[in-house]
């Protein structure tokens, strides 16, 4: 486990971050409304400095902005009323979701996070679950780290799982839909201050075959890496 050291204060880095929301017509119009809240009120909470963006995905995405932008008290209305009226329909094509934002890059020394809310249940487009997450991860070549969010019983946990770990990330479920608004903005406040990205590991002459995960995750303040 490595953390740093007791008393040091390392200062805080901004973040760039996508909230790439699954809007299809396998998420109930409840479940999407309290992902709207809870996203809505995350964006709130975005610093000055960092830089942020929306798509939401059906079967094809609609970005909220063409690039990342400055999390402004501006952009950040601009951002509610993307996000206002938000309606359930349409197939959810989660490859094509999460690709355009792969294909963007952050900027340097500064963390990238795509954050994805979906069931992880891909009705058309790349609908295998081991081909998904190796497609996205090879084009990701490990730029963005991915966390995975969703709520309620009906959510491939196994795929959100491994596509954040794959992605330097991690994914969280919570039981009940209805907690969704509020839990979703509390896992994302383990990101709020970025300290080290673009790590790496020299295990010297350990045979690092068997260690996991292969790619060392960024740094948040309060928030332990462990490597096994």
């Amino acid at each position: 486990q490595i953390v740093p050291k007791e008393g040091e204060e390392l200062p805080t880095l901004p973040k760039d971050v996508t909230f790439a929301i699954d809007a299809s017509s396998s998420i109930i119009q409840r479940k999407l409304d309290q992902t709207v809240r809870g996203v809505q009120r995350t964006i709130q909470g975005l610093r000055e400095e960092d830089r942020f963006n929306i798509v939401i995905f059906r079967d094809t995405p609609t970005l909220f902005q063409p690039d990342l932008i400055p999390a402004s008290p501006q952009n950040k209305a601009a951002a509610a009323n993307f996000l206002k009226g938000t309606q359930s329909r349409g197939e959810t094509d989660v490859y094509e979701g999460i690709r355009p934002v792969i294909n963007q890059t952050p900027r340097k020394g500064v963390p990238g996070i795509i954050f994805v809310i979906s069931d992880g249940k891909p009705t058309t487009g790349i609908r295998d679950g081991r081909t998904l997450i190796n497609a996205l991860t090879d084009e990701n070549a490990s730029k963005y780290s991915i966390y995975a969010f969703s709520g309620g019983r009906t959510v491939n946990q196994h795929l959100l799982d491994l596509l954040a770990y794959r992605n330097k990330g991690e994914s969280d479920v919570v039981p009940q839909v209805d907690d969704m608004n509020r839990l979703l903005p509390d896992f994302f406040s383990r990101l709020s201050d970025p300290i080290l990205v673009d790590c790496a590991a020299d295990y010297g002459r350990i045979n690092d075959a068997g260690v996991y995960p292969k790619q060392i995750p960024d740094f948040y303040r309060g928030q332990v890496v462990t490597v096994y």
